[in-house]
């Protein structure tokens, strides 16, 4: 599977690909400790870091392994997120899904806004069957957005991630594409 990919643009931001020029931003939302917990990783602090992760993510999508895209802020052209797809099982075809969002842009709609968009791009551009993400079950506003985006909560991994010593659980989401053929068997 070949990714075709035109820049996306919403009512305030615009959804592209990552950029060198992006390695501020991103060191932003990659240091902030907050931010980063969810990802079960430790904040990073060098540029070269996240200059890698750009690299890493143009390489990954020109193989069609994965998709990390940037979100923008249309007002300013600032870098405040990131939406991703990784995990692709072409035979089954399905996919999982993460995104993340500098801290000082919470609460004001715009994961959403990116989200809505990426997750349309996902299933009618791509025609991916099934999207998947796992969650903190302690991360409310994650499945906020998982949810107004048409996601449903299908289940609890119990002591599924380890960071730093610690097991984690995580809820287990799904998104059926609703043009692709629905399963033989479905349970209600």
């Amino acid at each position: 599977m070949k990714f075709p990919f035109e820049i996306r643009i919403t009512e305030r931001l615009v959804i592209r690909k990552l950029l060198q020029s992006d390695c501020d931003d991103l060191l932003e939302i990659y240091s902030d400790p907050v931010v980063v917990k969810n990802w079960g990783m430790n904040p990073l602090t060098l540029e070269s870091e996240v200059s890698e992760i750009v690299s890493s993510a143009d390489s990954s999508f020109n193989d069609s392994k994965s998709i990390t895209l940037g979100i923008v802020e249309k007002e300013t052209e600032k870098l405040i997120g990131l939406l991703l797809m990784f995990n692709l099982n072409e035979s089954s075809n399905r996919a999982e899904v993460g995104y993340a969002l500098n801290q000082s842009y919470w609460g004001m709609g715009y994961m959403q806004e990116a989200f809505t968009s990426f997750i349309e791009y996902l299933l009618h551009d791509l025609a991916i069957r099934r999207l998947e993400a796992d969650i903190n079950p302690t991360n409310a506003a994650s499945a906020k957005v998982l949810l107004k985006a048409g996601f449903l909560k299908e289940g609890l991994l119990r002591s599924r991630w380890e960071f730093n010593g610690v097991a984690n659980d995580a809820e287990i989401y799904g998104l059926l594409n609703p043009n692709i053929n629905k399963p033989v068997l479905e349970r209600p």
